[in-house]
């Protein structure tokens, strides 16, 4: 009787222990549904920002996103989960592509991925040859892009032996203060963004034909021939100091508001007559091969340091 009494009590014990057992969680070896219910893309011209959000998205220990051009090699971006939403930023992307994108997710265990999203970049808003010249020479931290503090310190521009085929991007750099420009394609250049400009230079064999000016600061101006201006407004460059054309064929040019104009070298233009009566500070002017030049209008009383002028052309004051 005694044995019978311990076999039923170690029966009653594991009865009452057999609930528990049965409740117990088991360990959580496969990705208990967790689905990709949101994946959205911010595409730029050399990035793309990637979310998406998991759920359920407890038992996740690694996720992410692979991204690849069309037809190219996949490359995988881990992302931090936070709470049940990953993001990662996407750089050194090719403006204008196709690119395709997936979420990855796994438990350590097993991994799953989502359908492919599609996205293109968008265009890049600089210049190629400015773009480079500009990664080049202020990308601070090297990662291939420029964020608005490295855009701030670009001061100085170099072109001179490389062409622009066109002027997107110069409108960024509202910190520019010197640009000196080679041979280009441009027909048309507009530095009215360009207010701390104080130098600009162009050199020969630029093709454009409009100028525009609006730089308060701006205090030289050079550029060479080959080009097809016709009209230089100078009126919003009021603290303009030197000022030189060579070879130019312009018909007009309006120095009423430069006061401070200092010295003016000029040739190849088909001016006319030249007004310079409001230039009382003028000290050196150069005239050559101007054949139209017939005449000059200079402040009465001013006293000039160099006075080289054709023979055809007649000075007069006022």
């Amino acid at each position: 009787m005694r044995s019978n009494a311990i076999f039923i009590r170690a029966g009653v014990f594991a009865l009452a222990l057999f609930p528990f057992l049965q409740c117990a969680e088991k360990p959580r070896d496969t990705l208990s549904e967790p689905r990709v219910v949101e994946f959205t893309q911010e595409a730029e011209p050399n990035a793309v920002e990637l979310s998406a959000r998991l759920e359920p998205a407890d038992n996740v220990k690694m996720a992410g996103f692979d991204v690849w051009p069309d037809g190219g090699e996949k490359v995988r971006y881990t992302a931090s989960l936070e709470g049940n939403v990953i993001t990662y930023r996407c750089t050194g992307l090719e403006p204008e592509t196709d690119y395709k994108a997936e979420v990855f997710w796994s438990n350590g265990r097993e991994e799953r991925v989502s359908d492919p999203l599609s996205f293109r970049t968008l265009p890049q808003p600089f210049d190629p040859v400015l773009w480079r010249y500009v990664l080049d020479h202020y990308d601070t931290d090297g990662d291939g892009e420029m964020s608005g503090a490295e855009l701030s310190q670009v001061k100085e521009i170099v072109l001179s032996d490389l062409p622009l085929s066109s002027q997107a991007g110069l409108e960024k750099l509202t910190e520019l203060e010197n640009l000196y420009m080679g041979a280009n394609g441009l027909k048309r250049i507009d530095l009215s963004a360009n207010k701390k400009l104080q130098k600009f230079s162009c050199g020969r064999d630029s093709r454009w034909e409009e100028l525009i000016l609006d730089n308060p600061e701006l205090i030289q101006l050079y550029f060479l021939g080959d080009c097809c201006l016709r009209t230089l407004d100078l009126t919003r460059c009021p603290m303009l100091y030197i000022c030189e054309w060579w070879g130019v064929p312009l018909e007009s040019v309006d120095f009423s508001k430069n006061l401070d104009l200092y010295v003016l070298r000029f040739s190849g233009s088909k001016l006319q007559e030249l007004d310079l009566s409001a230039n009382f500070r003028l000290r050196h002017l150069d005239s050559k091969d101007n054949p139209s030049l017939k005449r000059i209008w200079l402040k009465e009383g001013i006293q000039l340091e160099s006075c080289e002028v054709e023979s055809h052309t007649e000075i007069r004051y006022k």
